[in-house]
């Protein structure tokens, strides 16, 4: 096997590698399992590609060509698929999408037939090489229409998005070009043009597209990662067990129990395998977790959790506190911080610091601060390394210095605060407040998850920090009707007081001895009623209040 040939078959390694890595690690994501069948396909075409190149014999090569051309036709189906999937359209071109699924099947079934291969020749330095059938200049029109489409397509949504979304596209679209620049090499030598066919590179395309998903979480593939090194762990320790018992066996026993010396080397295996098994997945779970990755969190149920926690307090500090704490716990963040409006000073201050924040509680941000200016346009969560990408980019931002001054100020006020992203919390349309978390405890980048979880988090909070205010507000009227509900029961006792100038002086003592009887029952452990103090001073000031009505006549 020459490299040329090697190339084929290890695209085809990587292709389903890593399509089987993806598809497991979310197989309810749709971009994950279109990701996986688009591997399939990419897999038949080069294993067939590279095994006809192989093949000792022409029938054997021409079934292999035949299987190569069968995942060729459906290459440019699934990465229609995939683009559509990835970029958001996939509602608006479900027709065109439809069409093409038909003109795929079609191609690929043709491609077991003589109306695509219709044989095999001799070709530059290939034994066996395609002859083109009846449909093979129909099928390669197919292939680069769709293809081209896709990528148009793909171009154009990256210049339309910003931040992550376009370093995530922005890969996609370098790999989708080298990857099928090189494929389409393979095309001019069926023509008998003497191109040399550069089809092996295509595994560069899945190198660029691993690179992506890892450093710019385009798919996650982080739990089967954790899967595979806790099962890797496991099966080093079955496997070392029984060699290690089997040495000891023969070590040891050979002489005291002959033959039998290798079921004493099987009951120690068991027995080391049933005492440790256990406690070293246990272990390895904990290792990978703190190594590779945070812990997992419950996503419904911290939800779920957080808003029966929100919906039972009505103060506001203790409100704000639990926000942060849920936030910083689920994820497990090495700093949190809540900034919320403030009406009269019409700032946003920093009401919550926890862990290494650098500013001081009571720290605000004008209203019309740039970052907040930010949220309110764009009202979406902010990365701190997404603001980094933007201006490592460069091409636009320096075509607008307005925009990268901005983008400038607000990466130094982030970091300064020592945040990794930013989340904004909105009610009717109003920013109302934003909670800064730093890094993870783990080094980790956040997820997807982690970005919706926040998000729905700050949903839920704005409608719970709005009740916790009008609470608040309404609690104020009702001390403030209390107080005027006071000063009037007390001008009435003192009208009282100066009518009757026999009495003259009596409510204050009366008031004065009341209150000192109730202290003494209040301390006494034999007394077990309760006693409202404030309705009591308000009753002792009116127990006179009758002779309001009454003549001075009588009362003189």
């Amino acid at each position: 096997m020459n490299l040329h040939n090697f190339l084929y078959l290890f695209t085809a390694l990587t292709s389903i590698s890593l399509g089987m890595y993806v598809f497991f690690s979310n197989v309810n994501n749709r971009i994950n399992r279109i990701w996986c069948i688009l591997g399939i396909s990419t897999f038949l075409w080069s294993l067939g590609f590279g095994l006809m190149l192989y093949a000792g014999t022409k029938e054997s090569a021409i079934f292999w060509a035949r299987v190569s051309h069968f995942g060729a036709s459906l290459i440019p189906v699934f990465y229609l698929h995939f683009i559509l999937s990835l970029t958001g359209k996939l509602q608006q071109r479900k027709r065109l999408l439809f069409f093409v699924y038909g003109l795929g099947i079609f191609f690929a079934l043709s491609s077991l037939t003589p109306l695509v291969i219709r044989d095999l020749a001799q070709k530059l330095y290939f034994s066996y090489y395609f002859q083109p059938g009846l449909l093979y200049l129909s099928f390669i029109i197919m292939f680069f229409v769709v293809i081209g489409g896709a990528i148009y397509i793909l171009l154009n949504t990256t210049k339309a998005v910003v931040g992550n979304v376009k370093n995530q596209l922005i890969y996609v679209s370098a790999a989708s070009l080298f990857g099928f620049g090189a494929g389409a090499t393979t095309f001019p030598l069926v023509f008998d043009i003497p191109l040399y066919p550069l089809g092996g590179l295509v595994f560069l395309y899945n190198i660029i597209i691993t690179f992506a998903i890892i450093r710019h979480r385009l798919m996650d593939i982080k739990l089967i990662i954790k899967k595979t090194a806790i099962f890797a762990g496991l099966f080093a320790f079955v496997s070392m067990s029984f060699v290690g018992a089997t040495f000891l066996a023969q070590e040891l026993f050979a002489d005291i129990m002959g033959a039998n010396s290798k079921w004493a080397a099987l009951g120690l295996t068991i027995a080391l395998i049933t005492l440790g098994m256990r406690p070293l997945e246990n272990w390895l779970v904990r290792v990978t977790d703190k190594v590779l990755f945070q812990k997992k969190y419950d996503y419904q149920k911290t939800l779920r959790e957080a808003s029966e926690g929100m919906a039972l307090i009505t103060d506001m500090k203790k409100l704000l506190n639990l926000i942060a704490r849920i936030a910083s716990k689920s994820i497990r963040v090495k700093s949190a911080a809540i900034f919320q409006l403030d009406e009269k000073k019409n700032k946003y201050v920093l009401k919550i610091r926890r862990g290494s924040v650098r500013r001081h509680s009571g720290y605000s941000l004008d209203k019309d601060d740039t970052l907040a200016g930010w949220f309110k346009e764009h009202k979406e969560v902010l990365l701190y390394d997404e603001i980094e990408d933007w201006l490592r980019s460069g091409r636009i931002l320096r075509k607008n210095k307005a925009l990268r001054d901005k983008l400038i100020e607000i990466k130094e006020e982030i970091a300064y605060l020592g945040g990794a992203i930013c989340v904004p919390s909105f009610h009717k349309g109003r920013l109302i407040g934003f909670l800064v978390l730093g890094e993870k405890l783990s080094g980790d980048i956040y997820t997807q998850q982690d970005i919706h979880l926040l998000s729905t988090l700050a949903s839920e909070a704005a409608i719970a920090v709005e009740n916790a205010r009008n609470f608040m507000e309404v609690e104020k009227l009702r001390e403030k009707e209390r107080e005027s509900y006071i000063q009037t029961v007390l001008a009435l006792a003192q009208t009282v007081d100066e009518k009757d100038s026999y009495t003259r002086g009596h409510l204050e003592d009366v008031n004065y001895y009341g209150m000192q009887v109730a202290d003494e029952l209040l301390g006494s452990s034999e007394f077990k009623a309760v006693i409202n103090k404030e309705d009591l001073d308000t009753s002792l000031h009116l127990h006179d209040i009758g002779k309001i009505g009454v003549p001075d006549a009588i009362l003189h």
